[in-house]
């Protein structure tokens, strides 16, 4: 009962939210339509649809979608998969006739969704290609905006929008509203998806469709795509344009709809894997959790890790926590350093396992850290503090497998409190200079927003605590900034750095540790040039919340807020400027902080030159 209750009240609250912020007028696709109309660039748009025995009014009502947008140029490729239905036939022939940029073929023997997607290929004649299933919608406004990235982006050679689902009644619900391009994410689940625009050079050039992925299809194109046109090709509009119809037939109604779709799913990330020369184990959804996951090997022989430990604050506790290290963590090579101000070393566990580092008081923490890095001899470092407890012993196996992929800056771990609750799942930047704890789920074992709590993805910054490098890529990044006071400003700064030097910061969802009471520390400016970016972060949705205390992944009302913030006693924020966190116990109220990327959303549709108000469909 408190599920459907639960439900009953998400779609009431997305339903107030389109009426409040993306339900346009007939006046807004107007002055779309005139500002569209004056771009540089109008490519053709080619909508492939594959047609197999679909209900005649979900027809009827997915060609109307297509024939209501406010962009002209396009044509609808609809290919008939021998259809047994004769409403089919009958349909297609009458809109043919109707309008001439539909065209239509008819296959004499059914060869499933490839196989017809390949016929609509075939058929196509513009620059672009849309994919668009025979039962969902498009909004009204959809190829008019990616006809505005395209003209703003003109490296693209791949897009892909936001989504929702629409219900046999005709509501719309289950908004997923997604981050830019993660090269990690989308390993274990297609999240580009839907509306899904590839240029039709790009699509010929990988082959097409590949017969024998039924299911997982689309996801197979893009992994290829991506791997020939290279990621800067590819770009995200945050707005819904595409409705996924849920039907009983459909994997928008339930995934286990298509069995066949897992294992070919597998076959493509793998696949892609090879491709790429990174070796993983590639494991399927099972009960609980619907999406792959991936294992990668550990380099042989396990490297050493160097695991420091801020001691600073309550060097009583470090024996405790050293202790429970030792006894709970599986990995074979690591060498525990504890960082205080007096020297406790004939308390410490483990002699040659567990040593200390004194820290002189007028010296700072974090150059402390950094030249106990810089005189080890281990090949990567983790950074805990004393409340930092561990719940399975293959935490840092998994951190470190994921450090020590080339292109990784800091792997990270998910933080949570002593009943399971999220304290940190990464963290977001608000793009005013500040950043907020990411909590994607409310408890530990949740899958929380479209499976991002467990999911391992990209993240701008990290927290400093629970946290992997390199050593090379520690020092080389130039280490923490001297004057980070806190594990929260030490994440920021160090996760800056890495992301200046072009490296990605991974939150492995499969990776949690417990701390002991609240998070705690003051907060410095972060140094490197990301530190002070003006956009926001691009791993969150602008559409989606970001207050005082956090970045929930519920809807913004309104998104990207832009409103005045209350900081009380419970939050805390930077102030020398640069990124800040904003720190509050859970409560009932909800502050919002300033967020410059609301333009990116909220002023998006009406001109060629600058962002204006969008309402999406």
């Amino acid at each position: 009962m408190r599920d459907l209750l639960h439900a009953s009240w998400q779609r009431w609250r997305y339903g107030r939210w389109r009426s409040l912020y993306r339900q346009q007028t007939e006046r807004d696709l107007q002055r779309l339509a005139r500002a569209v109309e004056q771009l540089p660039w109008q490519p053709r748009i080619s909508v492939v649809v594959p047609i197999f025995n679909p209900q005649s009014d979900h027809l009827v009502a997915m060609i109307e979608s297509v024939r209501r947008q406010v962009y002209a140029r396009w044509e609808l490729c609809l290919v008939d998969d021998a259809s047994d239905a004769r409403h089919v036939r009958e349909i297609l022939r009458r809109y043919a006739d109707l309008d001439e940029r539909i065209l239509r073929v008819s296959r004499p023997v059914n060869g499933h969704i490839c196989a017809a997607s390949n016929s609509g290929l075939a058929l196509a004649s513009g620059e672009y290609l849309a994919l668009l299933d025979h039962d969902d919608l498009l909004a009204p406004h959809a190829l008019a905006m990616v006809v505005k990235y395209l003209n703003r982006h003109p490296q693209t050679r791949l897009l892909y929008s936001d989504e929702d689902k629409v219900s046999v009644s005709g509501s719309f619900h289950s908004p997923h509203f997604k981050p830019d391009w993660d090269p990690e994410l989308i390993l274990q689940t297609n999240y580009f998806s839907h509306l899904g625009v590839f240029e039709t050079d790009l699509v010929r050039e990988v082959g097409g469709f590949r017969e024998g992925l039924e299911g997982s299809q689309d996801h197979d194109l893009v992994l290829r795509c991506v791997r020939r046109a290279g990621e800067q090709a590819v770009t995200h509009i945050p707005h819904v344009l595409y409705h996924w119809r849920t039907t009983p037939q459909s994997t928008a109604g339930a995934a286990d709809r298509k069995p066949y779709a897992p294992a070919a799913g597998l076959t493509a990330v793998g696949e892609h894997l090879a491709a790429l020369g990174r070796a993983a184990t590639v494991r399927p959804a099972r009960a609980g959790f619907p999406f792959m996951s991936l294992e990668y090997p550990l380099p042989a022989p396990a490297p050493p890790v160097l695991v420091l430990i801020d001691a600073y604050e309550d060097e009583k506790e470090l024996a405790a926590c050293a202790l429970h290290l030792l006894e709970r963590t599986a990995y074979p090579r690591y060498r525990i350093v504890g960082l205080g101000r007096h020297g406790c070393r004939t308390r410490l566990p483990a002699p040659g396992r567990v040593d200390f580092f004194e820290v002189n008081g007028r010296v700072a923490l974090a150059a402390m850290m950094n030249e106990a890095v810089a005189r080890s001899d281990e090949a990567f470092v983790c950074l805990l503090d004393t409340r930092t407890r561990v719940g399975e012993p293959n935490w840092l196996a998994r951190l470190v497998s994921h450090a020590a992929i080339g292109e990784t800056g800091l792997a990270g771990a998910r933080l949570c409190g002593p009943r399971g609750r999220i304290i940190a799942a990464g963290m977001v930047g608000t793009g005013s200079g500040d950043a907020v704890m990411a909590r994607p789920g409310r408890k530990a074992e949740g899958l929380g927003y479209f499976g991002l709590n467990r999911l391992t993805r990209q993240v701008t910054f990290l927290p400093g605590l629970g946290v992997v490098a390199s050593r090379s890529a520690f020092l080389q990044a130039g280490g923490i900034p001297e004057h980070a006071d806190g594990w929260i400003a030490r994440g920021l700064g160090l996760s800056a750095r890495m992301n200046d030097r072009g490296l990605r910061n991974l939150l492995v969802g499969a990776s949690t540790l417990t701390l002991l009471g609240h998070p705690r520390g003051r907060v410095a400016k972060p140094q490197g040039r990301a530190a002070c970016a003006s956009t926001a972060d691009r791993f969150y949705n602008p559409n989606l919340a970001l207050d005082a205390r956090d970045a929930s992944f519920r809807l913004g009302f309104p998104p990207g807020s832009a409103r005045s913030t209350s900081r009380g006693p419970a939050a805390c924020r930077v102030v020398r400027g640069g990124i800040g966190v904003h720190r509050a116990h859970h409560g009932d109220g909800q502050p919002a902080v300033s967020r410059s990327r609301s333009s990116r959303v909220c002023r998006d549709m009406h001109s060629t030159t600058r962002p204006e108000p969008v309402r999406d469909s």
